[in-house]
Parts: structure tokens; C-alpha cells; sequence
């Protein structure tokens, strides 16, 4: 549930960004607001194509010490990935 709410978060400071970047809601500002501008996020930064989406992303996780811990990308993981996974208790 934690890793979603993450998720979450980056979609609405991305929207944020755009509100507070065009000082309004207009959804065609804003999304011609995102084109030209990055949106830094806890999800790492955003940058979005003419389509109005990001780059594609992947994330990965592992549960390490009953913790969920984001492991990739490296650049913005809470920690290192465990390899061979340890086997469930």
C-alpha cells in the first residue's frame, strides 16, 4: 500500500507543478506547461512528451526486513536490492 501512495503523491505534484506554474486550472495551460517544464517529485524528476505523459519508468521493490524498500532505480532507492532473494520465514 505504501509504494501506491508514492505513486500518488508524484501524480499530484505533477498536477501541482502545472497549477502553480500557469497560475490557474486551465488543463490546456497546464499541460502545455508540463512540455516544457520538469517536475521534480519523490518519484524522481518528470518530464513529459506531447501526449502529455512521462517517460516510461520502472520501479522495483523487495521486502527487506519486513519493510517494503524501493531497490530500483538505483539513483532513488531506499535500498540496496538482496540477491538471491532470502527465502520467506
Amino acid at each position: 500500500m505504501d509504494t501506491y501512495f508514492g505513486f500518488s503523491v508524484a501524480w499530484l505534484q505533477s498536477l501541482f507543478a502545472g497549477v502553480e506554474g500557469t497560475k490557474g486550472l486551465d488543463q490546456t495551460k497546464i499541460r502545455d506547461w508540463l512540455r516544457k517544464n520538469k517536475v521534480e517529485t519523490v518519484a524522481g524528476t518528470f518530464t513529459f512528451d506531447a501526449k502529455g505523459l512521462p517517460a516510461p519508468f520502472t520501479y522495483a521493490t523487495q521486502v527487506v526486513d519486513g519493510k517494503i524498500e524501493l531497490i530500483y532505480p538505483a539513483d532513488i532507492r531506499s535500498h540496496k536490492g538482496i540477491y538471491p532473494k532470502p527465502a520467506w520465514k
